[in-house]
């Protein structure tokens, strides 16, 4: 008998069994309300565990027993078994018992009916026959874009890895909610971050299986090209394809923990390939001054107040533009005279910047000291403290994509170069 008969029997038995039962029940979030001040009001309600109960009688099942022989004889399967350590097995769930479970109990994780379509099962026999026969795995990790929105259906970022709009179709499959309505209530959970990858069980690049540095790298590629609250609240593993050999499984959460309560990142598809460049720069070591300046950018973000992220964003110029070695002389001049010069090539720019930060550097001091608040100031102080964001912005970036070896000395160099003979 084929590994793709005996898989069809065992699905097909462990679910007739599992309608027959009374199951276990699991508490599911089925709403949530995000209120001003970082609040979150829940309500709650049950429903059965599928998941949970198959692991207590999939060994009781007559059809597993011949689905384990046939597994355990099949010469593809033992020549990946041969390869693997204990501790590789363990990992990537790779025992019959393991994997009998995947073929269903991820299913069921997601999709709770246990009347599945004839397609779906053909379909799940059909990718678990193919992950035996060619001794691969399917990686596919998802983490919902708090905050962003953008026209686009998709943005593909690195290989694998890619922005994708959350439909309320695609929204139901994945997370706990109960209707299109409710799906459609999480306004600020409108992409994405996907990354999908296939490879042999016995070379798995361990960076490929934990993808959440990557996708704390593409949020932070995103702070760094334009304003706006954007976090990647939590990720989840899931199989490639519905019955695909998985590795890994379960949530892993991030350290985001304000709630943003709308929408206000916009990624307009024009940007796509500068956010794609960013990203890929961020992969190499930066220099130290572009490090923290960087680093200042992205924990912005989180501040609940705009006074903090102010603060970041002239920290940010002062890493870049400021003196280290406290050299006498006005530092906000000389922030000034270096961002000026460096990030423009015409006089009437460089004039405008030099002028701009010029004044916005004083405001630093009356909000440092207390003597006054952003929103107490008038509106063209409000609207210069937000051009110092975007400007900090398109500062790091640029150094970032055309000095790779920055240095406080960087910037004088080229004013000198532009005055001398």
């Amino acid at each position: 008998m084929a590994i793709d008969q005996v898989a069809r029997t065992l699905i097909i038995e462990a679910l007739a069994m599992l309608r027959k039962t009374d199951l276990p029940k699991r508490w599911s979030y089925s709403r949530e309300t995000r209120q001003p001040g970082g609040q979150t009001s829940r309500s709650f309600s049950t429903e059965p565990d599928f998941s949970l109960h198959l692991g207590l009688i999939l060994e009781k099942l007559g059809a597993f027993e011949n689905f384990r022989v046939q597994l355990t004889t099949d010469d593809n399967y033992r020549a990946v078994q041969r390869e693997l350590s204990n501790d590789q097995k363990e990992k990537f769930w790779t025992r019959p018992k393991n994997l009998a479970f995947a073929i269903i109990g991820d299913h069921l994780k997601h999709h709770p009916t246990l009347y599945p379509k004839a397609a779906l099962i053909d379909e799940i026999v059909s990718n678990f026959s193919y992950c035996i026969a060619n001794g691969v795995l399917g990686v596919r990790i998802v983490s919902p874009l708090e905050g962003f929105s953008s026209s686009a259906r998709s943005v593909q970022v690195d290989d694998g890895l890619l922005i994708t709009k959350l439909t309320p179709n695609k929204f139901l499959k994945l997370f706990p909610i109960k209707s299109v309505e409710q799906a459609m209530e999480h306004q600020t959970w409108g992409h994405l971050i996907e990354f999908s990858a296939e490879h042999p069980i016995t070379n798995v690049p361990h960076d490929e299986i934990n993808r959440k540095a990557d996708f704390k790298k593409l949020v932070h590629a995103l702070r760094l090209l334009k304003p706006g609250k954007i976090a990647a609240p939590y990720s989840m593993w899931l199989p490639l394809k519905p019955g695909f050999i998985n590795a890994q499984r379960g949530r892993r959460y991030s350290a985001f923990k304000n709630p943003i309560l709308r929408p206000e990142y916009r990624l307009l598809p024009k940007e796509a390939n500068i956010l794609r460049t960013i990203y890929a720069a961020m992969g190499n070591e930066f220099p130290r001054a572009v490090s923290i300046a960087a680093d200042r950018i992205d924990v912005s973000v989180e501040r609940r107040t705009k006074e903090d992220e102010f603060i970041d964003h002239i920290i940010a110029l002062e890493a870049l533009f400021g003196d280290t070695n406290n050299a006498t002389g006005s530092i906000s001049y000389k922030i000034a005279l270096r961002a000026s010069m460096l990030m423009h090539n015409d006089k009437l720019s460089r004039e405008r910047t030099f002028s701009k930060l010029k004044r916005v550097i004083g405001i630093r001091g009356k909000v440092v000291h207390g003597a006054t608040t952003l929103s107490a100031m008038r509106q063209n102080d409000q609207e210069l403290a937000f051009w110092l964001g975007v400007f900090a912005r398109h500062a790091v970036t640029e150094i970032l994509l055309h000095y790779p070896d920055y240095a406080e000395a960087t910037a004088d160099e080229h004013i000198l170069s532009l005055v001398r003979p």
